[in-house]
């Protein structure tokens, strides 16, 4: 199993970075954040391009991928396998949601 970790301030600027807009956030039925060990190259980001539907769309930023899906998570046929089938590295997704818990969570120096 892969670890991913990031910084707090890092954990924040990813809570904070906007893909998509704000309705489109607010009406989807998940927006996960993908954690990769190293940015995508070229290839493997075209390659998650090609994995959009009309249901999931997908942001690439740094080592993060934002992935939005306008139904429900299990109406969608994108997954991690899906993800690492394609583009060929780790990958690990949590719920934009926890990732903005924690960036409250760590910046207010809770522990």
């Amino acid at each position: 199993m892969k670890t991913f970790l990031r910084t707090v301030p890092e954990v924040r600027a990813i809570a904070e970075h906007a893909p998509f807009t704000p309705a489109r956030i607010q009406s989807a039925g998940a927006f996960c954040v993908g954690f990769l060990a190293e940015p995508l190259d070229a290839g493997s980001t075209k390659a998650l391009l090609a994995l959009r539907t009309e249901i999931d769309d997908f942001h690439v930023h740094g080592r993060e991928v934002y992935w939005l899906c306008t139904r429900k998570q299990s109406e969608s046929k994108f997954s991690n396998v899906v993800f690492e089938k394609a583009v060929k590295v780790r990958v690990t997704f949590r719920g934009a949601n926890t990732v903005a818990r924690l960036a409250a969570r760590y910046a207010s120096g809770a522990r």
